[in-house]
């Protein structure tokens, strides 16, 4: 009861606040923004966030998340004329039979948006352009994303060519999940050795989230002057065109929570402007806790037309939540509804009840309770409706009593048989003791009345007797 309340109390931290959704609270100049948990997924703040517009350069994030887990960042690879040619826009100045490191192209194409290094990757990916341009729309399907389309890995403008900002934050949450990736667009600085035909090339990460604290590069943020590096920064990538204007999306880390954010369509500096509010406004707002461990017990459902009796249980998606900055705990209550059973087959991941969250009357939070394994369909007494643990349990005492009965039967028989043994054995001897008295009477008879048949009396004592040993037959 004592581990039931403590989760019910824990769980009551989800609580506080439905998420916050204020298109003009923070007054940004981009025309799309989004602000998210990137643990939880809990949207925090947007802004037209699912406006279509051109997205640049963050189109390379895509474009590098697929190079790393498609490609040898270690391998060399030598740049072929075709792959550069007519490659316009802003770009890492490859030439033509250079060699360089897979793994340095695609930290120069994230750091500096060098959109020559983005068409060398899409090759070496899938062999050409058009197939890797498939392959992007592919991912982005499966990532979740309704309103993307991409028709270049570098994310050139082209009116065919869009995403939004809710899209841009779903494919960043999905490639940050790869180590490598992570590493790569925190890079604040690359220097690429000479190669065969480049002297040495310093490059600076265009995300100046990251790093700048120049004085020159400050930017007003609510009326106060600030350095566009903010602490915490982890990435992640930003972009600009004549078409798309300036965008940019990064993440940043304190303690325990991670947020990103997604600007579209804004100002050269006033993307980072409006990013720092982005991040304030998250951070004073908004803390992300674990709830519950791995593995957390949420109890049992009986079964029906199963193999088992019962199968346990578990509540999808709370290991982690996001919860207001100052949320309190003592006014919310959570509450468990349970369907009566679940039929047999049904998969683990099966809704069978939910988990509420409420704040007095009001609904803050509900989460469904799932099967935590698979329920396998029981035999034909379990599809019957009987549950085939309990005739398990009926079978094997049929089964035993039977084989008493058996038993029981075994030994009438052998008793029996000793007895007819026995009673075989006594009109044996009996028998003999006859033939034995007969003999004795006839020589008796024969010694008294010589010449005479046997007397008749002797003969009616034998039927006598014979009709005796005939009633122990009957019996």
């Amino acid at each position: 009861m004592k581990k039931l309340i403590s989760i019910i109390l824990i769980l009551g931290m989800l609580l506080c606040a439905a998420p916050v959704y204020a298109d003009d609270a923070l007054n940004l100049k981009a025309e799309s923004a989004i602000l998210i948990d990137m643990t939880t997924g809990k949207v925090l703040y947007e802004k037209n966030a699912d406006t279509r517009l051109m997205p640049t350069s963050t189109a390379k994030m895509l474009t590098a998340y697929l190079g790393i887990t498609n490609l040898d960042m270690n391998e060399y690879v030598t740049v072929k004329a075709e792959e550069i040619e007519g490659i316009t826009g802003g770009g890492l100045d490859l030439y033509a039979n250079e060699t360089l490191g897979m793994g340095t192209m695609i930290s120069a194409m994230v750091l500096t948006n060098a959109n020559d290094a983005a068409y060398v990757v899409a090759n070496r990916v899938s062999g050409s352009v058009e197939a890797f341009v498939e392959l992007m729309n592919e991912t982005a399907k499966e990532i979740g994303c309704e309103n993307t389309n991409f028709t270049n890995p570098a994310g050139t403008d082209d009116e065919n060519q869009y995403s939004t900002a809710e899209d841009l934050a779903k494919i960043a949450s999905y490639c940050m999940q790869n180590e490598v990736f992570r590493r790569v667009v925190s890079k604040e600085t690359l220097v690429i050795e000479p190669t065969n035909v480049s002297q040495y090339r310093y490059l600076s990460n265009n995300n100046l989230l990251l790093y700048d604290e120049t004085p020159s590069s400050r930017v007003y943020v609510n009326n106060v002057l600030r350095f566009c590096k903010y602490e915490g920064c982890i990435g992640i990538q930003s972009g600009y065109s004549s078409g798309a204007g300036a965008c940019l999306v990064s993440a940043v880390t304190k303690q325990d929570t991670t947020l990103l954010a997604v600007v579209l369509r804004d100002g050269a500096t006033e993307r980072y402007a409006d990013s720092i509010k982005l991040y304030d406004y998250g951070f004073e707002n908004f803390k992300t806790v674990k709830v519950l461990d791995d593995g957390y017990n949420a109890g049992t459902i009986a079964v029906k037309k199963g193999t088992v009796l019962s199968v346990p249980l578990a509540v999808e998606d709370i290991s982690y939540v996001t919860i207001p900055a100052n949320a309190k705990v003592e006014s919310l209550a959570t509450y468990v509804t349970l369907d009566e059973f679940v039929v047999a087959p049904a998969p683990a991941g099966t809704k069978v009840g939910t988990l509420k969250v409420m704040s007095d009357i009001e609904l803050v939070a509900e989460y469904d309770v799932v099967t935590a394994e698979d329920v396998e369909l029981g035999g034909f007494f379990a599809r019957m409706g009987f549950n085939e643990m309990s005739v398990k349990k009926i079978v094997a005492i049929i089964v035993l009593c039977a084989l008493v009965l058996a038993g029981l039967i075994v030994l009438l028989i052998l008793v029996d048989r000793k007895r007819t043994i026995q009673r075989k054995a006594a009109r044996a001897i009996k028998r003999q003791e006859m033939e034995a008295r007969d003999r004795e009477l006839r020589l008796a008879w024969e010694k008294n009345h010589p010449g005479e048949e046997y007397g008749a009396e002797i003969s009616d004592e034998k039927a006598d007797d014979n009709d005796e040993e005939q009633d122990d037959i009957t019996e």
